[in-house]
């Protein structure tokens, strides 16, 4: 195809690309779908649609720098959901690419999953499951809740709701966010990041990945598993919504190993899908709730982000939206 396309590799708007696609196709617009054959393209992947990208919906794909100079007719490219960090947003910037996203959305679904994922932890809810499971019937001793301090770091969209429903429960709530705006009624107590880490018996990683911090947040955010491990209290619980860049996977397993981490939830992992031979899979298995990445995913949801991520394409090639 030599005419400039818009590429949809986005696997859930692929799965309901109507009434959009045809909108496009009358508007003169040529449309490429390609489902990943796994979760999203690579760089490579994505090369192989160059020259003639001219806008893109996607999911986490990898629009590197390579990729951005590969197709110079490149307008914008509009994520399905939240992240860009698979962007190289700074360099789109530089060269007057817009991208977008959609923000919101899916808050109150990650809220609601840092949430579970949290109580899980103390509770051990994720241990007594596989226990019965495999045919045993042990008296399993949970982690202390009641009266326990919970370290929220971020409070933004996904963080102030948590914060929100956790205010509820018998618990002190400490956050951190450097923007003194983020969630003004917070009702626990604002500190610094090393004090977040230091006091905590619960972390939850709810702030944006490296890639996005300074566009997003300001320098001086650094959650970051392998910057902040020497200051945790051992035995900690640690809970990871946002991305998996913040728990890199050598310093998760050495956290696991050395008990500074008692037990973790992820959401997101550093590369997905989770390798087979990741030691979390193997040796720490037994103090691991593992998701997988669709913490967010819930009816209605996925059309709504859908609906909005078109709009955002429609708006930026400045065609009528269907």
């Amino acid at each position: 195809m030599t005419k400039p396309f818009v590429l949809i590799s986005s696997p859930i708007a692929i799965a309901h690309p109507e009434p959009y696609v045809s909108a496009l196709r009358r508007a003169g617009f040529d449309v490429v779908l390609h489902m990943p054959p796994g979760q999203c393209l690579d760089e490579a992947e994505v090369m192989h649609f160059s020259p003639n990208i001219l806008a893109i919906v996607c999911g986490d794909d990898s629009v590197t720098r390579r990729v951005i100079d590969a197709n110079p007719h490149l307008k914008t490219i509009c994520k399905w959901g939240v992240g860009i960090d698979s962007i190289d947003w700074a360099y789109c910037a530089e060269r007057g690419i817009s991208v977008r996203n959609v923000q919101g959305v899916h808050s109150q679904s990650m809220a609601e999953a840092a949430c579970g994922y949290t109580l899980m932890l103390y509770k051990k809810l994720g241990a007594v499951d596989r226990m019965v499971r495999e045919g045993r019937w042990e008296k399993v001793v949970s982690h202390r809740f009641e009266g326990s301090t919970i370290g929220l770091v971020g409070l933004g969209n996904i963080g102030w709701r948590t914060a929100r429903m956790m205010s509820g429960w018998p618990v002190k709530l400490l956050a951190y966010d450097p923007r003194p705006e983020a969630m003004p009624n917070f009702s626990g107590e604002r500190v610094t990041r090393d004090e977040l880490f230091s006091r905590s018996d619960c972390i939850v990683i709810m702030a944006p990945p490296p890639t996005e911090r300074v566009r997003v947040h300001g320098a001086g955010l650094e959650p970051e598993l392998d910057k902040v491990m020497h200051l945790l209290k051992p035995g900690a619980l640690y809970v990871n919504v946002s991305r998996g860049a913040l728990s890199p996977a050598k310093a998760l397993e050495e956290c696991l190993e050395r008990g500074l981490i008692a037990a973790a939830a992820l959401d997101v992992y550093e590369v997905e899908p989770l390798p087979k031979n990741s030691r979390l899979r193997g040796e720490f298995a037994d103090r691991v709730v593992f998701g997988a990445h669709t913490a967010y995913n819930c009816p209605g949801i996925s059309e709504k982000v859908t609906r909005l991520t078109f709009e955002n394409l429609f708006e930026e090639l400045g065609c009528p939206l269907p």
